[in-house]
């Protein structure tokens, strides 16, 4: 299951090919063009304040492409040790996720806006940001074939009635998700996708990753909320008053999400 998730991550690093390459050659222009300025310049006009300037734009783009290396390098490392947690910002992750899809985004017309700033979990970054790129990703494709118009994801971090909980909520404004479908999309193998556009597995790997970090992952869909995703964290450096744990069996998911709401409000 762990090779599983890290091989899907991969692929959505390969997917994103294109957005990386796009991000890339914004900066590299910056310095390509800057430089060849450079060259033509003479020296006696080359002041101390100018060539301050130009290196301060150079450094912006070297740092700029010096993140989104990091950001890919971050995505692909396989830290599954219960040790790798760390704490670490939702929103960051949440942008970092925006810059490898904002070429995807484009394409397809749509808007993001992230009304949270701070909200920090503890947690396998690299794994949470793969739900994040999955959920939004997911979201660019549901507006194929549609002729909505104002295309919009928003995202944004709420505080759980339940103490040191915090919920990131990712919501699109595209086709509503019929209610049969809507109770299968985290099975395995489950996907509405044209062929070679989906494995059907994305989501399932993300169920089993909230799981992972004792959380949970939902999604609602209706015509005046839209289609919300929702992830549920424990909050990072706080302490959990009761760490009972119990197993709920049933094969209705609606009756088993209940008990898990209830149960949570008892401390367990």
């Amino acid at each position: 299951e762990r090779a599983l998730a890290h091989s899907l991550r991969m692929a959505e690093i390969g997917g994103l090919t294109s957005s990386v390459a796009h991000e890339f050659g914004n900066p590299l222009a910056i310095i390509t063009g800057y430089g060849n300025n450079l060259n033509k310049i003479q020296p006696e006009k080359l002041t101390v304040e100018f060539i301050q300037s130009v290196g301060a734009k150079l450094l912006s783009a070297a740092h700029r492409m010096n993140d989104m290396v990091k950001n890919m390098r971050n995505m692909a490392r396989q830290d599954m040790a219960e040790e790798d947690k760390k704490d670490t910002d939702l929103i960051s992750l949440v942008q970092d996720s925006l810059v490898l899809t904002k070429l995807k985004l484009l394409k397809a017309n749509v808007s993001v806006d992230v009304q949270s700033e701070v909200a920090k979990v503890q947690c396998l970054p690299s794994q949470i940001q793969q739900i994040i790129l999955n959920i939004i990703s997911n979201a660019a494709d549901s507006y194929d074939d549609t002729d909505i118009e104002n295309r919009e994801i928003k995202i944004w971090v709420e505080e759980n009635a339940f103490e040191g909980q915090l919920l990131l909520m990712i919501a699109n404004n595209g086709p509503v998700i019929p209610p049969k479908i809507l109770s299968n999309i985290f099975n395995p193998f489950f996907t509405t996708k044209k062929m070679n556009k989906g494995t059907g597995l994305g989501l399932s790997i993300c169920q089993n990753i909230m799981q992972n970090h004792r959380g949970r992952i939902w999604a609602s869909s209706d015509q005046e909320k839209g289609t919300v995703f929702t992830l549920e964290f424990l909050v990072a450096g706080v302490e959990q008053k009761n760490k009972r744990s119990i197993l709920v069996v049933d094969d209705n998911m609606t009756f088993r999400q209940f008990m898990v709401s209830q149960l949570r409000r008892e401390g367990f």
